[in-house]
């Protein structure tokens, strides 16, 4: 196809204008359409990249080191300062968001204090519930709290490494300028971020939590298993948004190599269990008590917030990300009612995608590189996951760019600039 690159980097560059810069700028009912159509077309017009077997890595001449250090380097500090800035700005309150101080004081509190995590908390007008954040969603917070730094940087932190290793591992394209392109990509998504968002930047976790995606889709290009696992078990002991993509991606590393599967299922295994052995024995009850609590939240927020006038749009859900707008106005029923309709939407466009892409799979594998195969499909299930989550926040959709990033950067690899 001419011009198939332009079209790729039109597709990732607006993206980035519907989610940061342009956001519901077609209202709430076209804008969410929009950024979806987005994120597929660049799944579709990556498709002819799909070569069975490539060779991902180029010789070592085109492995500019030193190009690499100096952006890599560069682009760090300035996101570290620009970091500092936002934190300076907004300090952990509670009147900014709730989830640093419930991080700080029952997970990272009752850790170091060897208290069990997940028992019954009262407190922060929620009366008495079950802590529902799963052990790598605040785990990394332990060591700030103990050399009493600022938390929030350990999330700076772990992202500038999830760069390093993209900028070292992963960007290997063949020529300088494309090269270029590809150290960049990852950090036009981080400084848009802290641009447009920098309260959900400096008040919430989700940078740790691109960081974790970051790696993830890393990994599905490399060939150990322990670094598979690893990147799984972050991304599983964090969030639920990976499991229906998971039957997905280890039938294609089946397809791909059975050994390195039966390895990385079983490395997997060994760090889901030390979770269970950890956490699970001492709260059994967790998982399940704990996703109540979802619906209890996202109900206050179908409300609408506390300084919106009496008949208002909830504001959170009408950001022009995700499709609970369009059930809050159109659907029947309570509230209460809506949110669970919602929720039930999601899991059955959740599973039917996945059940679409493993029938694909398993009716083509013979005809496409497995390893990116894997990446479309991330993208694909987080697009469907996210559009109909039931509180659309708009940080949420930060990780739905990620394998963007990763998609675009492949495409870049032994191509040359006109």
């Amino acid at each position: 196809m001419k011009n198939k690159t332009g079209i790729l980097i039109f597709c990732f560059v607006l993206e980035l204008l519907l989610l940061f810069y342009f956001r519901n700028e077609a209202g709430f009912l076209l804008s969410p359409l929009l950024f979806a159509f987005a994120g597929i077309a660049l799944v579709y017009f990556s498709f002819g990249d799909l070569k069975l077997k490539e060779d991902l890595a180029p010789n070592l001449q085109s492995d500019f080191k030193s190009i690499k250090l100096q952006y890599f380097i560069g682009l760090s500090l300035v996101g570290i300062v620009f970091s500092g800035f936002l934190f300076h700005k907004w300090p952990i309150k509670i009147e900014n968001s709730d989830i640093i101080p419930l991080i700080q004081n029952i997970y990272v509190s009752r850790f170091i204090n060897f208290e069990h995590v997940y028992d019954l908390y009262e407190g922060f007008n929620y009366g008495k519930f079950t802590p529902n954040y799963l052990p790598f969603h605040w785990f990394p917070f332990v060591l700030p709290e103990l050399l009493r730094l600022d938390p929030r940087w350990s999330f700076v932190v772990l992202f500038v490494v999830a760069f390093g290793i993209y900028v070292f591992k992963f960007a290997k394209a063949s020529d300088k300028k494309h090269l270029i392109l590809q150290i960049v990509l990852p950090f036009l998504l981080w400084f848009s971020i802290m641009v447009k968002q920098g309260k959900d930047y400096a008040n919430t976790v989700e940078l740790l939590i691109a960081a974790y995606y970051l790696i993830l889709c890393i990994s599905l290009f490399s060939n150990k298993p322990l670094f598979k696992s690893f990147a799984l078990a972050l991304l599983i002991l964090s969030r639920y948004s990976l499991v229906f993509w998971l039957p997905v991606y280890f039938l294609l590393m089946w397809f791909d190599d059975r050994k390195i599967c039966i390895r990385t299922g079983l490395y997997l295994i060994g760090f889901m269990l030390i979770f269970y052995l950890s956490f699970l024995i001492q709260s059994p009850h967790m998982l399940s008590s704990g996703s109540n609590l979802w619906i209890d939240a996202a109900l206050g927020e179908w409300k609408g917030q506390s300084w919106q006038a009496s008949g208002d749009k909830p504001f959170q859900l009408f950001q022009g990300m995700g499709f609970a707008s369009w059930i809050y106005t159109w659907g029947s029923g309570s509230l209460q009612e809506k949110i669970i309709f919602t929720k039930n939407l999601m899991l059955f466009f959740s599973v039917l995608t996945m059940l679409g892409m493993i029938l694909f799979v398993w009716l083509k594998k013979n005809q496409f590189d497995k390893k990116l195969m894997s990446l479309f499909c991330l993208k694909i299930s987080l697009l469907v996951f996210y559009s109909f989550v039931f509180v659309p926040y708009v940080y949420l959709f930060w990780v739905t760019l990620i394998p963007s990033v990763l998609i675009l950067a492949h495409h870049f690899k032994n191509k040359e600039l006109a």
